[in-house]
């Protein structure tokens, strides 16, 4: 499970990451991604998955759903929008 605390994204109370408007950085400031509206892309730009009603979709896998409340019981505070935790689950995974 992930924690989010300000902008930082957190494991096991260690540093992993963190977010910054729109992009999602690994720690040691590695990019790894952003989100626009409702679609999440890797850093060249590559659609990876979108938010439609209350699932997300990943794209590399013939669109699987996963629910949205799924994503928010495993990456807990912040106030962060629902996309901006949904790119974390991508980008950085649980």
């Amino acid at each position: 499970m992930l924690r989010m605390m300000e902008n930082k994204i957190l494991k096991n109370s260690e540093q992993i990451g963190r977010i910054e408007g729109n992009r999602i950085y690994a720690k040691g400031e590695k990019k790894l991604g952003y989100f626009d509206r409702d679609d999440i892309f890797d850093m060249e730009g590559n659609k990876l998955a979108y938010v439609q009603g209350n699932y997300l979709y990943l794209k590399q896998d013939n669109d699987i759903k996963v629910s949205l409340d799924d994503v928010r019981k495993n990456i807990e505070g912040g106030t962060v929008e629902t996309i901006a935790k949904c790119a974390i689950y991508i980008l950085i995974g649980i």
